[in-house]
């Protein structure tokens, strides 16, 4: 759906003149990635201007940030070069300066203008949270803007959606349900995904798909979907990790963040699981002096804590990224419970 926001300023009406407002179309349709890695975009928006209007694009600020937006000077050059002369910022790596060069024409009887769409990327790839990133096109003072006067400083915003899988950002879940593991996620409007498979692990490296659930068949309106894993064997006694990949309509797949899963009767649980940093302890067992052991894959003892209770955090930053055994064991020592942790970069 496009929205509208006219500019019209303090400065356009003391500055005399015509004081027809410029009507900026803002979108944040399905994105248009012709020919772009995937980690490509487009923030698109209509425009109407004459020759010498020049434009600034840059991100605003996200409110998640883990990886920030960039535009990329190489993948901008053809784009809309007919309108624009693009070159990079020299006091800021991550904006460029497009110049219009040629008049942008009217294309329809309302005073609309030409779609302009600026592709843009990520610096890291593997970060999918800044989903819904802010982009900016400042009026240059000066400029001739539909008619209307100079001495406008105007900002105009429009939202940008990269396309990204975003099961991660609304929180893929896998939780027990009886005998079975119910599985959900959810995907947000412009979604580019074909279908969904349903990957399992037994170790949290390895993984296998499972099932495959058909994504919604108009890709504006987003949606939530489930599924059921009720093949649960014996080998899943103890935990299972659960992920989504999503596959997009030229191929390409996105994976969800990874979800554990505990199956056998417990008096301990850790969460989160997997983790990058820490994970805290929930038990029944009484006192403070559990004993907790962390083995490597090899079986090898890397690390040992003997005043372990409920709701304690135990800091695994310094381990290397894979899987882990736990083992605790109450003070009396006639109780013991091992668990899997695995943890990620």
């Amino acid at each position: 759906m496009k929205k509208y926001i006219k500019i019209m300023t303090a400065a356009l009406l003391l500055a005399g003149g015509s004081i027809s407002a410029q009507d900026v179309a803002l979108t944040n349709a399905k994105l248009e990635r012709p020919g772009m890695m995937k980690t490509y975009g487009s923030a698109c928006f209509t425009l109407i201007a004459e020759d010498g209007l020049a434009v600034t694009i840059k991100p605003l600020a996200v409110e998640v940030t883990l990886s920030k937006v960039e535009f990329d000077l190489a993948g901008i050059e053809g784009f809309n070069s007919e309108f624009f002369y693009w070159e990079q910022d020299p006091f800021a790596d991550n904006v460029i300066k497009g110049t219009l060069i040629n008049n942008i024409p009217s294309i329809d009887n309302d005073g609309g203008g030409a779609q302009i769409c600026i592709p843009v990327k990520r610096n890291n790839a593997n970060q999918y949270r800044d989903a819904r990133n802010g982009f900016q096109v400042n009026v240059v003072p000066g400029s001739v803007i539909q008619g209307g006067n100079s001495g406008t400083d105007e900002t105009s915003r429009f939202g940008f959606s990269s396309g990204v899988f975003s099961a991660q950002n609304s929180g893929i879940t896998a939780n027990k349900e009886h005998e079975n593991v119910a599985v959900k996620w959810e995907v947000e409007a412009y979604d580019e995904s074909k279908y969904f498979e349903i990957q399992r692990s037994l170790d949290g490296i390895t993984f296998e798909t499972i099932a495959t659930v058909e994504a919604n068949k108009n890709p504006f309106d987003g949606g939530q979907y489930s599924f059921l894993d009720d093949q649960i064997s014996e080998e899943l006694s103890k935990t299972a990790f659960y992920k989504v990949k999503s596959i997009l309509n030229d191929g390409q797949g996105r994976d969800s963040e990874v979800r554990s899963v505990d199956f056998e009767m417990s008096y301990v649980s850790i969460y989160p699981n997997p983790t990058s940093d820490r994970f805290t302890v929930s038990t029944m067992l009484k006192g403070s002096a559990n004993q907790l052991s962390i083995y490597n894959a090899n079986g090898t003892l890397v690390s040992q804590n003997s005043n372990v209770s409920n709701g304690s955090q135990i800091d695994v930053k310094n381990l290397t990224p894979g899987v882990y055994h736990l083992q605790f064991q109450n003070k009396e020592g006639d109780k013991t419970e091992n668990k899997r942790l695995l943890v990620i970069n």
